[in-house]
């Protein structure tokens, strides 16, 4: 008779193989259902997701609606859906046509679609109006916006003040320039900061790996 780790060992293999076959199965169903409709179908088991196209959109909204931009080139944004004709669905897809982009809609399964939400964790995001952990006074506040009129001034003065600063300058940068949020997605030796203006991310600066580490 097997000991009882072997038979848990076996129990685990055999469960996720079963998994892996129903997976298989699921991406054929959906790849089948994608052609009936004339649908492009992508898998995200294969497939990156370019991050900045998944931050066109808020998390929580583009769960509602179950779809994930997942490629993004100028104005040309490849939307990823599991049912094109979910009411849902097909509101946020008009409300991103509507803030200018041109929208390819391409099928996925459920289990693909949750892959590509997943890289929503590579995304650092904070809100710009959340102050209550952030230790600033409006005078200061106040200063820092009166040093600010546009993005080369807030690229400057990020380059120009000291780590313990940056967050206040970030954040009375967004004030003034009116920005609903700020981002910052980390790459190997820097993290890129961006702010959200008009339902459009926007390049600000880079920040080294050291400066984003120590504001997180």
């Amino acid at each position: 008779m097997a000991d009882t780790s072997t038979q848990t060992q076996l129990e685990d293999t055999l469960d996720k193989k079963l998994s892996a076959i129903e997976q298989a199965r699921q991406e054929k169903d959906y790849q089948e259902k994608a052609a009936s409709l004339g649908l492009g179908f992508v898998n995200f088991m294969t497939t990156p997701v370019d991050t900045d196209a998944l931050a066109v959109i808020d998390e929580k909204e583009a769960r509602a609606a179950s779809i994930a931009p997942f490629s993004k080139t100028g104005s040309r944004l490849a939307v990823a859906v599991i049912d094109a004709d979910n009411e849902t669905t097909t509101l946020a897809l008009k409300k991103l046509s509507a803030q200018g982009y041109a929208i390819k809609t391409v099928m996925t399964s459920p289990h693909g679609l949750e892959i590509a939400l997943s890289r929503y964790k590579n995304i650092r995001k904070v809100e710009v109006f959340e102050l209550g952990a952030i230790d600033i006074s409006e005078k200061e506040l106040a200063n820092f916006q009166g040093q600010i009129k546009n993005i080369t001034d807030l690229k400057d003065k990020v380059t120009q003040i000291s780590t313990t600063r940056i967050l206040e300058v970030l954040i009375a940068g967004a004030l003034k320039i009116g920005a609903s949020d700020i981002h910052f997605e980390p790459e190997r030796e820097s993290a890129r900061l961006r702010y959200r203006m008009d339902g459009v991310l926007a390049d600000v600066t880079k920040l080294k790996n050291e400066d984003y580490l120590k504001i997180v």
